[in-house]
């Protein structure tokens, strides 16, 4: 096998695993996009802070 083969084999080879990540990467994208994504929005950590918050004052009034 001479350097001009051993070349185009490797170009090859790295073609075909360029066309696989390429697939995966895909499929991944197309899970993603299917699923959606979730957002934590901002207010609701002020809601279940407060909500925590009222249940400890709560608590504290009456079992003190």
């Amino acid at each position: 096998m001479d350097h001009k083969q051993k070349k185009d084999l490797q170009k090859k080879t790295e073609r075909k695993r360029d066309n696989k990540d390429k697939k995966q990467s895909e499929k991944t994208r197309e899970l993603e996009e299917s699923k959606g994504t979730r957002v934590i929005r901002p207010i609701w950590f002020a809601v279940v802070g407060f909500i925590l918050s009222m249940a400890a004052l709560f608590s504290w009034f009456f079992f003190r």
